[in-house]
């Protein structure tokens, strides 16, 4: 029967070389290994392109990924593809064998479930309507939208993932995509005129400024933004849930400008060591 344990799985992650035919070079990420209703699954670099690697761990995970190959278009770019490698990894126990895997490369990005805190609201729906649209104009539903098995790109389009539950049908995950923007709505960053205190520190522009009462302002950076003044340096939360609130105060003091911060461990401006 076409299929493994998770041990074995396991084995082929440790020793590719020893246990895989044709993706001997693979190196996988050991901490990405999960197990799904049919699969076994993990992250692998394979020549310096990230794929994902799906091993059958039931008497229905070949049919499933067989009938999703047959059903996937041929001509997207985003949904992912699958490739099935008969006979691929080894399998040692009571009795030796071999079983199949099936291969899927993954496209550059971040996953949903991470974009959904760092990506504007207005960028997230772009793609999710981008998505939507294209599952029409391809007449598939995907049946398991999940911000773990969506990949948002540079240009904020989302590619799925994991795909082997497609169909050819339109319309199924209308509830789904549903669920998904309340997610939007929850979690990612509301869309504001202040591009320069996003969370995301790729889109603040670098430079510093001026504010009313004299500090100079820093670019963002994790969602804190630096300010400093001849009393000293200090940082406060710039996210659009808790806005200016300070997270550091002023008690670090700049090169060259003394200040008189009383801080329990500080004295005339220096550092005075516990004791």
């Amino acid at each position: 029967m076409d299929l493994c344990t998770i041990i074995q799985f396991k084995n082929a992650l440790r020793q590719p070389d020893i246990f895989l035919r044709r993706y001997a070079a693979l190196r996988f990420e050991p901490d990405t290994l999960s197990v799904t209703k049919y699969f076994a699954e993990c992250r692998a670099d394979y020549y310096g392109k990230p794929v994902m690697v799906y091993a059958p761990i039931t008497q229905f995970s070949m049919k499933m990924a067989t009938r999703a190959v047959g059903v996937l278009p041929k001509h997207s770019d985003r949904i992912g593809k699958l490739r099935i490698f008969p006979e691929e990894m080894l399998c040692t126990g009571m009795k030796t064998s071999r079983c199949s895997l099936i291969v899927e490369a993954l496209p550059m990005g971040t996953l949903l479930s991470e974009a959904l805190h760092t990506h504007l609201r207005s960028n997230l729906i772009a793609g999710m309507e981008g998505l939507k649209e294209h599952l029409r104009e391809q007449g598939v539903s995907v049946n398991h939208l999940h911000p773990d098995s969506i990949i948002v790109d540079s240009k904020y389009r989302w590619h799925v993932i994991r795909p082997y539950y497609t169909t050819e049908d339109i319309g199924n995950d209308d509830e789904t995509f549903n669920k998904l923007l309340e997610l939007i709505d929850r979690y990612a960053i509301r869309d504001i005129d202040n591009i320069d205190s996003l969370v995301c520190d790729s889109f603040a522009p670098y430079g510093c400024s001026i504010d009313s009462y004299g500090r100079t302002l820093h670019p963002v950076s994790e969602g804190l933004r630096r300010f400093s003044s001849a009393e000293g340096t200090g940082f406060e939360d710039r996210s659009w849930q808790h806005r200016y609130r300070s997270i550091i105060p002023r008690c670090y003091g700049l090169p060259g400008r003394p200040f008189n911060y009383h801080h329990p461990h500080l004295k005339n401006g220096h550092h005075r060591p516990q004791r």
